[in-house]
């Protein structure tokens, strides 16, 4: 009888604590669920703050016409210059982009994107702004902010 008691014992003890890690595990499990979740909705927003900028910055630069074409011959809806369109080329390794991608809304935004993500990994907006027009005037800049802000306003 005593071993009977012993054996139902062990066994509630053991049902018991199987319960209690299984609970453990499944919170544990929700709760990373959660965190990833709420990680990849911060990493799209961010995504979306980042494509405003570029849209504002576009803006500034053509007016958001893809056949712009500067005085100093930067061309297209970010006004990619020659240089521009080889360090693109330089960063991912082989000759991908031309000239003529300029006129490219899609790829030019590519291309500034992996220049800034070359020398701007954390998509700072006034490096960004130095990096892409290092010239520009203060004026630029604040252009370039205000039609951010009206941006992110309509969203």
């Amino acid at each position: 009888m005593k071993n009977k008691l012993i054996f139902w014992t062990v066994l509630a003890v053991s049902l018991i604590t199987n319960v209690f890690l299984l609970h453990s595990t499944v919170e544990h499990i929700k709760i990373k669920h959660e965190a990833r979740e709420l990680a990849a909705m911060e990493a799209a927003a961010q995504m979306q703050d980042w494509n405003t900028f570029i849209t504002a910055l576009a803006w500034v630069e053509s007016r958001w016409d893809d056949d712009a074409v500067s005085p100093k011959q930067a061309v297209g809806y970010l006004q990619l210059t020659p240089i521009l369109v080889k360090d693109a080329n330089r960063i991912v390794g082989n000759n991908t982009y031309t000239l003529e991608n300029r006129n490219d809304r899609d790829l030019s935004i590519e291309m500034f994107n992996i220049i800034m993500d070359n020398y701007n990994p954390q998509h700072d907006k006034q490096l960004a702004m130095k990096i892409w027009n290092p010239y520009a005037k203060v004026s630029y800049h604040r252009a370039v902010m205000r039609k951010y802000e009206e941006l992110k306003s309509l969203l």
